[in-house]
């Protein structure tokens, strides 16, 4: 028998109890969270959950289940179904590696380093920006991580980022991610 998986998300209004909230819910129809991201946006939290259930359930159940929350803490809440092969974890290749930038802020500086690694094959696994202060000489760090294809192209893309480096003024680095990291 094929369990059924569901990716559900939800944001609103940071604020303490969302995720409590959130799982809460799950638990009450015997979910196993497999997989989730949540973070905070500026003032905004979100939430992505990848989940199983021993059973199908209904739109119309999920919409009762989150029809309470999305009331109390003023959540946009979605649920969707999952194929398996959807929502197959992957475990981490030893072809992972983290890019890291850091420098003052201006515009184009994520779309610059994704659309270098893009051109690489670099598939993205991860990625997360914070500003480091405000003002006129605001700082900047951007993460990202994900899998290279060979050491060919680790070669090209650390001499891509050296260049990058250059043009933006930042101090940027791409190290590996070994398993006993994570």
């Amino acid at each position: 028998m094929t369990v059924p998986h569901y990716l559900l998300w939800a944001s609103g209004e940071d604020r303490p109890g969302i995720v409590s909230a959130v799982t809460r819910a799950l638990f009450q129809i015997g979910a196993n969270l497999e997989d989730s991201s949540m973070m905070r946006l500026g003032s905004e939290f979100g939430i992505f959950v990848i989940f199983t259930t021993r059973r199908a359930i209904s739109d119309e159940k999920f919409g009762k289940l989150l029809q309470p929350i999305k009331k109390k803490l003023r959540l946009a809440v979605g649920v969707k179904p999952l194929s398996t092969r959807q929502a197959a974890f992957r475990v981490a290749s030893e072809r992972l590696h983290l890019v890291s930038i850091h420098g003052p802020d201006r515009p184009g500086i994520v779309y610059r380093a994704t659309d270098l690694l893009a051109k690489r094959g670099f598939n993205i696994t991860d990625l997360s920006t914070h500003r480091t202060t405000t003002g006129p000489r605001a700082g900047y760090i951007l993460l990202i991580e994900g899998e290279v294809r060979s050491k060919s192209t680790l070669a090209k893309i650390r001499r891509d980022l050296s260049a990058l480096q250059r043009r933006l003024r930042t101090k940027v680095d791409i190290r590996p991610v070994g398993a006993d990291a994570l």
